[in-house]
């Protein structure tokens, strides 16, 4: 706060991320004191703080998590895979205010990092229509945003059916669903515009949606889609009454952009795919904002208002120092997990 030279720089510790500020925390019993990333306000004058550089990859990312989630100076719960099952789908769940938050997405990590964002956007907002929308680094906070603006408008059905020449993920997923889980499931795909595609998956008897996916690709809304679904069900039946469910998007994609790949991972390997799809994503925010701005749903950067809650200013400072971002969200149905992000 006074400006002076960080003494954690001399510590050496690889367990601090560079770039965020770092306090001395001292414990009396056992008497101890170690460096921790510090997520609080970092003054520049009386009324504004210094945001970090925005998050441009997976790693940055997660490397963040940790200093929001730090039991001892953090904002939030950490999420935790504690005993849930790792497959076929993997699983984490962590506390917020009005009970547990469950998550899940194609590995760990990813659905920790849907956990975080989700959980600090029911922290900010009241997690239903119009409240914020979290990401890592804006292009996350954007695709996240503009997949829940897909709703409504012109939609051109497009046949899918699993088979030769399809994706590999979408093959996948699929099939766990419908044969690894025992799911009756139906898939309908439609066109939106250029460049965007819906799938929903729905259960074939009583045609419950199961699953909802906004894409660049018919390939990658079918793969989301049925991951979503799969996620689903397993929470059912691992946690059946859990507050609130997160199922993954395609909006992290862009964060494993330029990622190494080992020379044997084709597309069916999840890092594959999402660098693929990384390539495929600003068409479809380009397609998607084009969608929302007439309606005056185009996201735009969003901070809270001057009587809202001290714990939602510390919050909203705390995601700016670790370069994390917070967009407006349009109104939507809520109800519909697949239409508003995978959210219910």
């Amino acid at each position: 706060m006074a400006g002076l030279r960080d003494p954690s720089a001399e510590a050496d510790d690889a367990r601090l991320v560079p770039g965020v500020p770092t306090v001395l925390v001292a414990e009396r019993e056992p008497l101890r004191g170690e460096y921790r990333n510090w997520a609080g306000p970092v003054l520049v004058d009386a009324d504004r703080t210094r945001p970090a550089p925005a998050i441009r990859t997976l790693a940055e990312a997660l490397a963040r998590i940790p200093v929001l989630t730090d039991r001892l100076v953090g904002v939030l719960d950490a999420p935790d895979p504690g005993t849930l099952p790792q497959l076929p789908v993997a699983l984490v769940r962590c506390e917020v205010a009005d009970g547990v938050l469950l998550s899940g997405a194609a590995r760990a990590d990813l659905a920790r990092l849907e956990a975080v964002c989700r959980a600090a956007e029911l922290r900010l907002g009241e997690g239903g229509e119009g409240g914020p929308v979290v990401g890592a680094g804006p292009e996350h906070a954007r695709g996240r945003a503009l997949r829940r603006t897909a709703v409504g408008g012109d939609a051109v059905p497009v046949s899918w059916s699993p088979g030769p020449g399809r994706c590999p993920q979408a093959l996948h997923w699929w099939s766990v669903l419908v044969r690894r889980l025992g799911v009756d499931a139906d898939v309908a795909v439609a066109r939106l515009g250029a460049s965007v595609f819906r799938a929903r998956v729905r259960e074939r008897t009583a045609g419950h949606l199961l699953g909802t996916a906004v894409e660049a690709s018919a390939d990658d809304a079918v793969a989301y889609a049925a991951l979503s679904a799969a996620v689903g069900v397993r929470a059912a039946v691992e946690l059946p009454e859990v507050r609130h469910l997160v199922t993954p998007g395609g909006a992290s994609a862009v964060l494993a952009r330029g990622a190494e790949t080992a020379p044997w991972e084709d597309a069916g390997w999840t890092t594959a795919w999402l660098a693929a799809s990384a390539e495929r994503e600003p068409e479809l925010q380009q397609a998607l904002t084009a969608r929302a701005a007439p309606a005056g749903h185009a996201p735009r950067p969003w901070e809270p208002s001057a009587d809202a809650p001290a714990d939602v200013h510390a919050l909203w400072s705390a995601l700016q120092q670790c370069g994390f971002s917070v967009l407006s969200a349009p109104p939507g149905p809520a109800g519909h997990r697949g239409d508003t992000g995978g959210l219910r």
